[in-house]
């Protein structure tokens, strides 16, 4: 599985950037006229067992919420998983903040809205679903982006909520890797850059003036030669 984390401060600051960004580094676009095909089953050796994280009952397009509706997971049918750990919103007026060591509680501004942005766009101009996986809990009650006791700060329910989140992160990225042999796992985050210029932050050695000549449709093997994804 590839990573790639994306730091952004602006809601619409080079979008069409981050967009360009992931077709490249899925390799993964259709027409009506070309599909996916799934990686060849291979024969199990005897002894062997299924990946118990991979959802099977999944279908392309679904939406599911843990029990609380502090998570929220969508289903989809490309190599890659959308995650947005720090831009929710919900502070449940039982749950104490997090006040534990070196725990940080500001609030990613607009990452929530990006994963959703790039989700509606993939699907509207290309016919394709990312996985996305969204925390819609405020960070100040919990972070689970973080280790576990340092996410929740001890509180017997945000753990919960913690283990609620990455067990749809583990799923979607199982699920994406069989069907499709691999899987891009994008984690955005939020913050402030010098002064109040807006940008967007993509790591892999592909600048903001690389990623500007696909918006002017020029083609992308040089760049795919180019990113240390490859």
């Amino acid at each position: 599985m590839r990573r790639l984390m994306i730091y952004m401060c602006a809601r619409h600051g080079l979008y069409i950037g981050v967009l360009s960004c992931l077709i490249l580094l899925t390799h993964c676009t259709k027409t009506s006229a070309e599909k996916i095909e799934p990686p060849k089953k291979e024969e199990g050796t005897p002894g062997t067992q299924p990946n118990p994280l991979v959802a099977e009952h999944w279908k392309v397009g679904q939406r599911f919420f843990t029990d609380n509706e502090w998570a929220e997971c969508m289903v989809g049918d490309m190599p890659l998983v959308l995650t947005a750990p720090h831009g929710g919103d919900i502070k449940p007026a039982g749950i104490p903040d997090r006040s534990c060591p070196n725990a940080k509680t500001a609030k990613d501004l607009y990452t929530q809205e990006l994963a959703r942005e790039i989700a509606a766009e993939l699907y509207e101009t290309y016919g394709v679903r990312p996985y996305v996986v969204i925390n819609l809990l405020h960070r100040s009650k919990l972070d689970p982006n973080r280790e576990i006791e340092e996410a929740s700060c001890g509180n017997e329910t945000m753990k919960g909520a913690w283990r609620g989140f990455q067990g749809y992160i583990d799923s979607a990225v199982s699920t994406a890797v069989h069907h499709h042999g691999r899987a891009l796992f994008v984690d955005l985050h939020g913050h402030v850059g010098e002064g109040d210029r807006a940008q967007i932050e993509l790591g892999y050695a592909l600048t903001g003036a690389n990623l500007r000549t696909l918006a002017n449709g020029n083609d992308i093997t040089n760049l795919i030669a180019k990113s240390t994804m490859v």
